[in-house]
């Protein structure tokens, strides 16, 4: 591939998918194959009601049975550039809410998932 990340959308519009609202809500990108993953930037949507994604968590995983966090924010934001420590190892980057007993609807304009050296 000419561009080592992955983009999840391009779409005009103020966000790219939505969830119903669920105590649990998330998203997984397949990279296709295990890739070095050295950061992510998390594009909320963008209109008033970004506020909603609250509690954002990260995680990473070979085989999408075994989930290794390694991100974590409470607040909510526009965008979130996430830089890991050391590149994990992953096929799947699984990017959700953790909102305890309140249900709540989940949706962001675009996950851009980042290799060594972007």
């Amino acid at each position: 591939a000419k561009h080592p990340d992955t983009l999840l959308t391009t779409q005009a519009s103020p966000f790219a998918f939505h969830t119903e609202a669920e105590k649990a809500p998330w998203l997984i990108v397949d990279l296709k194959k295990n890739v070095p993953v050295s950061g992510l930037l998390i594009q909320n949507r963008n209109d008033a009601l970004f506020k909603r994604v609250t509690n954002l968590h990260v995680w990473v995983s070979d085989d999408k049975t075994s989930w290794r966090k390694v991100f974590e924010t409470a607040g909510a934001k526009k965008d979130w550039l996430v830089k890991l420590d050391a590149p994990a190892q992953a096929r799947y980057v699984k990017v959700g809410m953790l909102n305890g007993a309140k249900p709540e609807f989940f949706h962001l304009k675009g996950v851009r998932v980042f290799g060594p050296g972007t």
